[in-house]
């Protein structure tokens, strides 16, 4: 899982309540490659994720854009941050670590909508 998964989230820090779920497009998942996650730490400067789930084999590691989850199942719909440039961590395999302390919108977006679709971005 070289490039994977989270070029951007794919966080979910459940203290932050700065955003409105009005505050950002929703998307339909279907249009993007599903990724399952797990929050490891939700806060936001340490924000982590593990993408090491069952659901995940044969994801598409190269696709353009990820919908990445944290609900049972995948959502019908994602906030949109396809647009945001997010960096990340590998500090593990299956490990996703951003620093999401300026990006408190996809931190709520997380923690409302389980979901959010973001640009594929090698780990810096």
């Amino acid at each position: 899982m070289n490039k994977l998964i989270l070029s951007g989230a794919m966080l979910l820090a459940l203290g932050l309540n700065t955003a409105n779920a009005d505050d950002f497009k929703l998307v339909a998942t279907n249009d993007y490659e599903p990724v399952k996650a797990k929050i490891i730490d939700s806060t936001p400067e340490n924000f982590t994720i593990n993408v090491k789930n069952l659901s995940n084999l044969g994801v598409d590691q190269d696709a353009p854009v990820f919908a990445v989850y944290t609900s049972g199942s995948k959502p019908s719909e994602c906030a949109d941050f396809t647009t945001v440039e997010i960096t990340y961590k590998k500090p593990e395999k299956y490990l996703r670590l951003f620093d999401l302390s300026d990006k408190p919108e996809i931190v709520s977006a997380i923690e409302k909508q389980q979901c959010v679709a973001i640009k594929n971005i090698p780990a810096t």
